[in-house]
Formats: structure tokens, C-alpha cells, sequence
């Protein structure tokens, strides 16, 4: 029998979106520096044609779900509080 699939890594599905979108000239890049981050979020997506910010405050997960480049299945499971933090 095989072995259970890991779940791929956030930076194996940045990956994923970034050779979606290279199709249509785009890129998700991730913020440097608090400055940038509380401007655009920890990702944004960029128009690499034009070099300008298309989309701000992206959520990788959500969009490799809506470009299809991960499956529901290799979804992290949501996180769920401890009980020391309760």
C-alpha cells in the first residue's frame, strides 16, 4: 500500500500559484517590512508587465484553491486552540 501524500508546504503553493499566473504575467509576491506589510498585506498579487500591485492582502491558501493548483484535500487543517489557551 502507499503511504499517505504530505501536504505540500506554503512555500511549495506560492510556487504552484506563481507558475499559474506567469501565464497571464502575474506574480504573488510576499511583503518585506512592517511598513509594506500593513500596506498590502502579507502577499499581494502584481502585474508584472506594468510592475504595479493588482490585488492586496491575499490569502495564499484561498487563491490555490480558486486557481486549482491544490486540491481541498491538501488543505492545512484549520488550527484549533489548545487547551492551555483556553
Amino acid at each position: 500500500m502507499r503511504a499517505p501524500a504530505k501536504k505540500p508546504t506554503l512555500q511549495a503553493v506560492i510556487a504552484r500559484i506563481n507558475r499559474k499566473l506567469a501565464h497571464v504575467g502575474e506574480r504573488l509576491r510576499k511583503a518585506r517590512g512592517e511598513q509594506q506589510r500593513a500596506e498590502v498585506g502579507d502577499y499581494y498579487g502584481v502585474n508584472l508587465a506594468r510592475n504595479r500591485v493588482i490585488q492586496t492582502h491575499v490569502e495564499p491558501w484561498a487563491l490555490a484553491v480558486e486557481l486549482g493548483v491544490v486540491r481541498h484535500h491538501e488543505l492545512p487543517a484549520p488550527k484549533t486552540e489548545s487547551r492551555r489557551n483556553r
